[in-house]
């Protein structure tokens, strides 16, 4: 019993200096004014410049800070996306270019995987 004790007072010792030494998570890149990232989705705005229900794909003009060059962002679109026009549930052939909307994804596999997609109403 005398032996136990210190055998498990220096484990205790060692695994505490182990915890302590883990590095820090890595900074975050910082993401575009009109990008935001919440529990692993990254949400966007822009205009629709292409849809191909064929192919699953979707390519957005996205949204960027005043004075901020715009670029094209592609998304796949599959079976499990939601899109909500308006608040009707639509489909990517029904999204047409100039289109405003608003894309929450992941990325997998190098991927943008399109979670939902919410289309704002024409004024």
């Amino acid at each position: 019993m005398k032996v136990g004790i210190p055998m498990l007072a220096a484990a205790l010792i060692v695994g505490s200096i182990a915890v302590a030494q883990e590095a820090p998570p890595p900074n975050p890149t910082p993401m575009e004014p009109s990008q935001q990232s919440t529990a692993g989705l990254t949400m966007t705005k822009g205009q629709v410049v292409s849809s191909d229900a064929r192919s699953n794909t979707l390519v957005v003009k996205i949204d960027k800070a005043p004075g901020g060059a715009q670029s094209d962002m592609s998304f796949v679109v599959g079976p499990d996306t939601k899109i909500l026009k308006g608040s009707k549930k639509a489909s990517l052939a029904e999204l047409s270019g100039g289109d405003k909307v608003t894309v929450n994804y992941k990325t997998v596999a190098g991927k943008n995987m399109a979670v939902s997609i919410g289309v704002e109403p024409a004024v």
